[in-house]
């Protein structure tokens, strides 16, 4: 089966901040290159960085059946405080 292109770029992004950190010089790089981007794909990456806050909100409110453990704890609980502040319905930005 072929890797979708965002399961690529996933991985790709996963494997960057493995091997820099995400406080490190290229991170902070990352996100400068972001910023200068159009700002309609700005408003676009924040809806897709959104949509993860919801799925690991997701994952903490299936805590039970712990769909998550220690190593991403912190992400799932405040994923759900995020969700709390925004509610649901604010999730999705609007593209203009």
């Amino acid at each position: 089966m072929l890797e979708t292109e965002g399961a690529r770029l996933a991985r790709e992004l996963a494997m960057f901040v493995n091997r820099h950190g995400a406080r490190s010089p290229e991170a902070k790089d990352f996100v400068a290159a972001l910023m200068r981007e159009h700002r309609t794909l700005q408003q676009a990456v924040f809806g897709l960085f959104l949509m993860c806050v919801k799925e690991w909100r997701n994952l903490w409110l299936k805590r039970p059946e712990r769909h998550f453990d220690a190593r991403n704890e912190w992400t799932c609980e405040k994923s759900n405080d995020i969700v709390g502040v925004l509610g649901e319905y604010t999730l999705t930005p609007p593209l203009i």
